[in-house]
């Protein structure tokens, strides 16, 4: 029998959080409701400079270095997420570039290259589906083979402002380590599947211009006390590309 499961798992969230408390009076809510029937403590928030790709990366670095993992030997590294930065390419490629950047000095700037990324968007269940794969990715190369596959699952999820939906945001991100015999838990070779299209959540994809990503930037750069000219972003939109 393959004995095939998750060995190790590492979690990152945001410093900078909401007090349950304080929301549920600011909003009139009930807080025993919230924290005694939900569960909720507090709302992370992301703070500038994080996303979806730098929660998952932080928590993948987390588990490398918690496990010695060299990274070249590293397979499989796919992502469940449904806040995804890039309609053309996997998140899990900026995760994966700022992971080559922080291993290159000491596993060569190649170190990464031979990893395969995945997005798998699903609701709630795509770190679900992406585990099912690395599984059967890991367990199909045999004990002897020793693949290692890592499975990063991570989301911003936001709301509209005083929706039924607010209480639940939330962001962060973690990373689940796949190997043959697990010290946390094995898997069995055993799936039941079930697939029904309710329509009960829908995210349209948002477009954000050019001048307001670069305009973002450029505040970012005085906040750290760059001496920046007026009107910098329109000259710069000015001699980028359309596309």
């Amino acid at each position: 029998m393959i004995d095939v499961g998750i060995d190790d798992i590492a979690i990152h969230f945001p410093k900078i959080y909401f007090d349950m408390k304080d929301f549920a009076e600011m909003r009139g809510a009930d807080y025993g409701k919230l924290n005694r029937g939900l569960g909720l403590s507090a709302m992370s928030v992301p703070d500038n400079h994080e996303d979806t790709a730098t929660m998952g990366a932080n928590a993948v670095t987390r588990l490398i270095d918690r496990n010695g993992l060299d990274p070249r030997n590293i397979g499989r590294m796919y992502l469940g997420t449904e806040s995804a930065l890039d309609g053309a390419k996997p998140t899990a490629t900026y995760i994966l570039d700022m992971l080559t950047q922080r291993y290159s000095h000491q596993y060569g700037e190649d170190c990464f290259r031979n990893c395969d990324v995945v997005d798998m968007t699903f609701a709630c269940i795509g770190a679900v589906d992406a585990l099912h794969n690395t599984l059967d990715w890991v367990a199909r190369g045999g004990d002897k083979d020793g693949r290692i596959g890592i499975v990063v699952f991570s989301d911003n999820a936001k709301y509209d402002l005083e929706s039924s939906g607010e209480y639940t945001q939330g962001a962060g991100g973690g990373a689940i380590l796949v190997r043959h015999n697990p010290r946390l838990i094995s898997i069995p070779d055993t799936w039941g599947i079930s697939t029904t299209p309710v329509h009960d959540f829908f995210k349209p994809r948002r477009e954000v211009s050019l001048t307001s990503v670069i305009t973002h930037v450029l505040q970012l750069a005085k906040e750290t006390g760059q001496n920046l000219k007026e009107g910098l972003a329109e000259r710069m939109v000015k001699h980028l590309p359309e596309s």
